[in-house]
C-alpha cells in the first residue's frame, strides 16, 4: 500500500469489515433482548421465591459463567442464599449446570452464550 499509494482500496475494505461488525453486534442484541425479557418475567412471575434469583440473572448477563462462590463474593450474598438464587434459575431452565460434579459446581447461561457465540462454529 505504501508502495503503490492505493489507500482507496484500503479504506474501502476497513469500513466493509466496520459495518458488517456493526451489522452483526446489531443482529445479536436482537436476539439477545427478548431472551432476556423473557427469562426475566419468568423469574418475576415467580414473587417472592424468586428471592435473589433477578440479581443473579442481571449478573450472569455480565458474566454468564459463574459459580456460587463467584456470586457470595461479587454480589454480597451468603453461600445458601448463592446455591437458592441459582437453583430457583436451574429450574426455570435459565441455566445449566456444566460440571456434573457434586461440589464445586460451574453454572451457565446457555441460551445466552448460544447467541453470542452464533457465527464462531469452527467449519466441520
Amino acid at each position: 500500500m505504501r508502495e503503490t499509494g492505493d489507500w482507496e482500496t484500503w479504506i474501502d475494505f476497513f469500513l466493509t469489515g466496520v459495518d458488517e461488525t456493526a451489522r452483526q453486534a446489531a443482529d445479536t442484541v436482537a436476539l439477545l433482548l427478548p431472551l432476556l425479557q423473557a427469562d426475566r418475567t419468568r423469574i418475576y412471575d415467580l414473587g417472592r421465591a424468586a428471592g435473589s434469583a433477578p440479581r443473579v440473572h442481571e449478573f450472569m448477563q455480565k458474566q454468564p459463567v459463574v459459580t456460587s462462590a463467584r456470586l457470595v463474593t461479587e454480589l454480597n450474598l451468603s453461600k445458601p442464599t448463592a446455591n437458592a438464587a441459582l437453583g430457583q434459575l436451574l429450574r426455570l431452565g435459565i441455566v445449566a449446570e456444566i460440571t456434573g460434579q457434586p461440589r464445586n459446581r460451574v453454572y451457565a447461561y446457555k441460551a445466552y452464550l448460544d447467541i453470542l457465540n452464533e457465527g464462531t462454529e469452527l467449519p466441520a
